[in-house]
């Protein structure tokens, strides 16, 4: 928005902040809509696993082994059995690809991934109006540098 504004004179500063108001005021209206009662399922579904993980014997190893496993599959060169052994020395690049597991495996995740998509939409839309403002000065009301 910022560059039309500034650069592409395709919207006016009004209509810039005509447009930024509507969306504000869909996000504030769709922030009242939100409610516990929206995803009653979704409770429940994690109360039931919760349960059913405190029935089982032996569920609390079974969640250790596969987050164990998981974990090996990560590092390099590391048995799954040898949870206490030193941490190996990886070089930057296997620590960068390390890295890029990581984000990848934590971007899976619909709590990562949701606010995410939200902080780049909105830093896409909501147009940086200094800058504007700024220009406007300088040029509307004569101000110097």
């Amino acid at each position: 928005m910022a560059f039309m504004v500034q650069e592409a004179n395709l919207v006016d500063p009004v209509q810039c902040f005509g447009i930024y108001l509507v969306l504000q005021g869909f996000f504030f209206v769709a922030a009242l809509q939100m409610s516990k009662d929206l995803e009653p399922g979704e409770i429940s579904e994690f109360e039931a696993q919760a349960q059913e993980a405190s029935n089982e014997e032996g569920s609390a190893g079974q969640a250790q082994q596969e987050a164990a496993e998981e974990e090996a599959a990560l590092l390099p060169n590391q048995d799954v059995g040898e949870a206490a052994a030193p941490a190996p020395k990886l070089s930057s690049w296997e620590l960068f690809a390390l890295n890029v597991k990581l984000i990848w495996r934590a971007l899976q995740h619909k709590e990562i991934y949701q606010p995410l998509i939200f902080f780049i939409t909105t830093g896409f839309l909501i147009p940086n109006l200094e800058d504007a403002l700024y220009y406007f000065l300088l040029d509307t009301c004569g101000l110097s540098k």
